[in-house]
């Protein structure tokens, strides 16, 4: 076999992996667990990371896009807002952990590749919460009609957490430690699967 019908093989291959790692995911998303105000944990980011250490940071990117895509296409009614967000936020945990594993792939690499992941997609949560979706659905962003008062997203948490009883308070005691809890259970998670998914996922038997 030639190299470049080699090439398109494999190519084609990471496309049907891609594929099918988007679709996991989605389903996924589905079968959320809530947790306080609007927050809810899923594993559907787990595929997403799985796919961007077994073939590498942009197969995970893609997986990533893909699965906001067509959620934001066929079953949010977020006006797609929700969407860009989770892929920025989760980018945050993807992109560090594939691009260290990727310089030495050994678990070590894999654990600290995670921890980095983990620390970015809570600041980068935290960050996206505070600037781009509280604001948009607070109807406080042009364009973007608005469903809900800062009051009543407040009052989201503070019934649970009494103390955080303005934005900027919901964000640091509850949506960074949100997160960080949330990639920390999506890095585990994959740590436990990788060793028996990669060799399908690499094409290997």
């Amino acid at each position: 076999m030639s190299k470049t019908v080699s090439a398109k093989r494999n190519a084609t291959l990471n496309m049907v992996r891609i594929a099918m790692l988007s679709a996991v995911s989605l389903v996924l998303m589905q079968f959320d667990i809530p947790l306080i105000g609007f927050y809810k944990l899923d594993f559907s980011n787990v595929p997403v990371l799985l796919g961007a250490f077994a073939m590498g940071p942009g197969s995970g990117i893609a997986i990533l896009a893909l699965k906001n895509l067509i959620d934001g296409l066929l079953l949010s009614q977020s006006l797609g807002i929700g969407q860009v967000a989770d892929f920025v936020i989760v980018a945050g945990l993807v992109l560090p952990a594939a691009l260290i594993y990727r310089r030495n792939r050994t678990m070590k690499n894999a654990i600290i590749g995670m921890i980095v992941g983990s620390v970015v997609m809570a600041i980068d949560g935290a960050l996206m919460n505070l600037f781009v979706l509280i604001p948009a659905y607070c109807g406080e962003i042009p364009f973007i009609p608005g469903f809900i008062s800062r009051e009543a997203v407040v009052g989201m948490f503070t019934s649970v957490i009494p103390a955080a009883d303005s934005v900027n308070k919901v964000i640091v005691m509850v949506t960074l430690p949100f997160n960080l809890i949330k990639a920390i259970a999506v890095s585990v998670l994959t740590a436990l699967l990788y060793k028996h998914v990669s060799p399908i996922l690499k094409g290997r038997k």
